[in-house]
């Protein structure tokens, strides 16, 4: 029910990365889908954007908050299994292990090795949504090792339009970068910083120490 919509959407992702005193990691993410049409010569993309969209995360992210999405219940349109549908094992064992997060109305669960945060998003013609997911990553920066590092993989949804990529990566002391990757990244003490647009799979990160410039 979303019209082919996805072409006159623009989306943005924006991501900032705290990381805590003790080495946890605190993801804000926040994704802004603008609805380009209204006014387009195909009705279709003069339609409401109907979208349940998914983000991937490391297994094992706990999320913390989320919002900007409708809290939407599924009702399937018949009887599945009086009409003599099969039942799908993939998904099925992905259903097995799906939590809703009762504060958000956020569908929680895993598939392909991550950890899955799921909503319905609506986004009407001329107007434009941001959904922000707040989640606390599996693994911390051991700061007591004299030589660290951290990156961050991003990857793009195949098919999917290029979307603007924005992230910052902020530490609680002052880092003095060794090396980074890629050379566009501007790493300064205590902030990275890293831009580009998503039209493939995306990479950034550093090897550190604590103290420097």
């Amino acid at each position: 029910n979303g019209f082919k919509t996805d072409k006159v959407i623009e989306e943005e992702i924006n991501l900032d990365s705290e990381i805590q005193n003790d080495g946890a990691i605190i993801n804000t993410l926040t994704i802004t889908r603008k609805h380009s049409g209204g006014a387009e010569k195909y009705d279709y993309w003069n339609r409401v954007n109907t979208d349940y969209l998914r983000v991937y995360v490391p297994l094992g992210a706990r999320l913390l908050s989320a919002s900007g999405h409708t809290v939407d219940v599924y009702v399937p349109p018949i009887d599945y299994s009086a009409a003599g549908f099969k039942e799908d094992q993939d998904v099925a064992k992905i259903e097995s292990f799906l939590t809703i997060d009762q504060s958000s109305g956020t569908h929680v669960f895993e598939e392909s090795g991550k950890t899955v945060f799921g909503n319905w998003v609506y986004v009407s013609p001329g107007e434009s949504v941001a959904v922000v997911y707040k989640y606390l990553l599996p693994f911390k920066i051991d700061f007591s090792s004299k030589i660290k590092n951290h990156g961050v993989v991003v990857q793009k949804q195949a098919s999917l339009n290029a979307s603007k990529f924005k992230a910052a990566v902020r530490f609680p002391s002052a880092q003095k970068i060794v090396w980074s990757y890629p050379d566009s990244l501007a790493a300064s003490a205590k902030i990275w910083e890293f831009e580009d647009i998503l039209s493939a799979d995306k990479f950034f990160g550093a090897v550190f120490e604590t103290g420097g410039n």
